[in-house]
């Protein structure tokens, strides 16, 4: 019993009447759009650091085929480009929901 005690008190959970709290930080605001968007711009920016290491390796292992050399840069320039775009979607999305024009949504 004490076990899920200490279970309850560390996952946040209200018991009967009592909460308890992990310490951490909570969200100013219940608003999920945030959270998804950030989780989002999260996702793509580790598949496109995942392409450019795939790049990399399919320009080592090219053997020096023209051809194959040529795909494994536009792979690597692909995925640098969608890693700019994400962060840049990410300071944008930050910036426009901090604006005080829009009330901190």
């Amino acid at each position: 019993m004490a076990s899920l005690l200490l279970m309850v008190k560390l996952y946040g959970v209200q018991v009967l009447g009592t909460s308890y709290s992990t310490g951490l930080p909570q969200p100013a605001s219940s608003n999920p759009i945030p959270l998804i968007l950030n989780i989002a711009i999260g996702i793509i920016t580790a598949i496109s650091l995942l392409f450019a290491v795939i790049g990399g390796f399919r320009f080592v292992l090219s053997g020096g085929d023209p051809q194959d050399v040529a795909r494994a840069k536009s792979t690597v320039i692909y995925a640098i480009v969608g890693l700019v775009i994400a962060i840049s979607a990410e300071l944008i999305v930050s910036f426009v929901l901090n604006s005080p024009a829009l009330g901190n949504i």
